[in-house]
């Protein structure tokens, strides 16, 4: 029992070890493989999602949420409830319907005041 034990727990040192030693190989690279553009500035950011269009979505925690075209011009959603943000809670996700050519239709989940 003490022999099959010994051999479990070198077996899982090994592992380990040759794991981390493939992830301390790899070289910093100073270059980003694309490019980034602010297009826009927000207060506290929480969640996007893209529409078919390139449009964005953008939540942010305490409240609103943001209609962004790719020339960054950000125009507010109506419709959305007055938020109850502080810690955890606030206008979380916004999430496009699969359906979205059709129906038009997207959801928030946020914590309502």
């Amino acid at each position: 029992m003490r022999l099959a034990k010994a051999v479990l727990l070198l077996t899982f040192a090994a592992a380990a070890a040759w794991a981390q030693v493939n992830a301390g190989e790899q070289k910093p690279d100073a270059g980003l493989p694309f490019t980034m553009t602010t297009v826009a500035t927000f207060e506290l950011p929480w969640r996007l999602a893209f529409l078919p269009d390139g449009r964005m979505l953008v939540t942010e925690k305490i409240g609103p949420v943001w209609l962004v075209t790719q020339q960054g011009q950000k125009m507010p959603v109506g419709s959305t409830p007055p938020v109850y943000w502080e810690g955890q809670n606030g206008m979380l996700g916004v999430f496009v319907s699969p359906h979205y050519a059709t129906d038009q239709s997207i959801q928030t989940r946020a914590d309502v005041a």
